[in-house]
């Protein structure tokens, strides 16, 4: 599989990127700010910023899968969801489960912070909580995404399969 991951050089890309290399038969393309060498040989740094429209225009359109490590701003998120998700099979957005409100257990169908809190203050930041549950809400209307949450990954380990 040919693998795009954007945001990649932090504590989850770097340890997706590992496992994600242990497969020779993948080719993984991580975004990086700085120059990088690789570990492995099926790993290679592509220099630029993600956050660039024209950094991700300028990337290839035939990956199998997109990982998207991201967190945008939301001035930022529909233009580069759009630029990503139409160079990908399948699009995968890491997002947080701190978009749900407090509820325990957390579920699919718990309710989004956005929709529960009376907080009206909190409400108008881009917390990050608050961030990712908006482009989530945006994300919606894409056909090739999956939306996977940190704290569930486990679950979610064989999406590439």
């Amino acid at each position: 599989m040919k693998i795009l991951i954007t945001g990649g050089t932090g504590v989850i890309g770097v340890a997706l990127t590992s496992a994600l290399a242990k497969d020779a038969g993948n080719k993984i393309y991580v975004s990086s700010r700085k120059k990088r060498d690789s570990n492995f040989n099926n790993v290679a740094f592509v220099m630029g910023n993600a956050h660039d429209t024209e950094f991700l225009s300028g990337l290839d359109n035939d990956f199998d899968a997109v990982v998207d490590l991201m967190n945008y701003t939301q001035d930022e998120v529909k233009t580069c969801v759009d630029i990503l998700s139409k160079k990908t099979k399948k699009y995968y957005f890491i997002s947080s489960c701190r978009v749900f409100g407090d509820c325990d257990p957390i579920e699919e169908g718990s309710p989004m912070l956005l929709d529960v809190t009376e907080d009206i203050v909190y409400k108008k930041t881009n917390d990050y909580a608050l961030s990712k549950a908006r482009e989530e809400r945006l994300l919606a209307q894409y056909h090739n995404v999956t939306i996977l949450r940190p704290y569930i990954l486990h679950m979610a380990r064989n999406a590439f399969n």
